[in-house]
């Protein structure tokens, strides 16, 4: 897999490789994965293996069945042949804050800690996160709907629960995704909806749903780091389902 360059469309000639703009345009990429970190930073060579699947561009994905029947709760998710895997399926999140740099576990004590002294709906959606990457369903279900109480106009905490959905596996998969594309029509212009219905599209190996959401990702802003995420990820899964 090629590096990205830039996480902005191209509008001109290429600078050169080596010059100090590249260089500090492929620092910023690395930091937006950073920040969009689903148990740790995303692991971009497998979700590109993933999502392609040895299939034509734009087909639908094979028999949903392929997907193991299994909790989505191990960072060893065979998808391809044995050879690539997939983190737990959790929520993304833009987060910025620091916690987020820590691991999962340690993401529980650190946040159940400030919730003791004020809770706060986007402290309940970044535990929930950190639950979905432990695998622990009910916890994360339990902080979501937590967030949505405290935020009951906010896409987010919804997005969160209908992510738990997947969870359970592959009839949990198609509710999760019934249920985003339910939460999208409410909020047409929400970035973390749209993304993180890509990213569930990744586990359902649904290709043209991975390009579909990532491209309406992009169009609501390709310099957030979700929409920048989303530019460098949907570039390589076009270049490998059209090889």
């Amino acid at each position: 897999m090629s590096s990205p360059e830039s996480t902005e469309p191209p509008t001109g000639p290429a600078a050169p490789a080596t010059s100090a703009a590249d260089a500090a345009k492929r620092r910023r990429t690395i930091r937006f994965f950073a920040v969009i970190a689903v148990a740790g930073v995303v692991a971009v060579g497998a979700i590109l293996v993933a999502v392609t699947l040895n299939q034509p561009s734009g087909t639908k994905p094979q028999q949903a069945a392929t997907i193991s029947a299994g909790p989505i709760v191990s960072s060893a998710n065979p998808l391809v042949g044995g050879n690539s895997s997939l983190p737990p399926l959790a929520i993304v999140l833009p987060r910025t804050d620091a916690e987020s740099n820590m691991s999962a576990s340690n993401q529980v004590i650190a946040l159940r800690g400030l919730l003791a002294t004020k809770a706060s709906s986007t402290v309940y959606l970044d535990l929930g996160q950190a639950y979905m990457a432990l695998g622990d369903q009910a916890s994360a279900q339990a902080a979501f709907t937590a967030a949505a109480a405290l935020a009951p106009a906010a896409a987010e905490p919804l997005v969160g629960l209908a992510m738990t959905e997947g969870m359970s596996g592959t009839a949990g998969l198609e509710t999760a995704d019934a249920q985003l594309r339910t939460i999208e029509a409410r909020f047409p212009t929400n970035q973390v909806v749209a993304f993180n219905l890509g990213w569930l599209a990744v586990y359902r190996k649904d290709v043209a749903t991975v390009r579909e959401a990532w491209a309406r990702t992009i169009a609501l802003g390709v310099k957030t780091p979700l929409g920048a995420a989303a530019y460098v990820l949907l570039n390589e899964v076009n270049k490998k389902t059209t090889k």
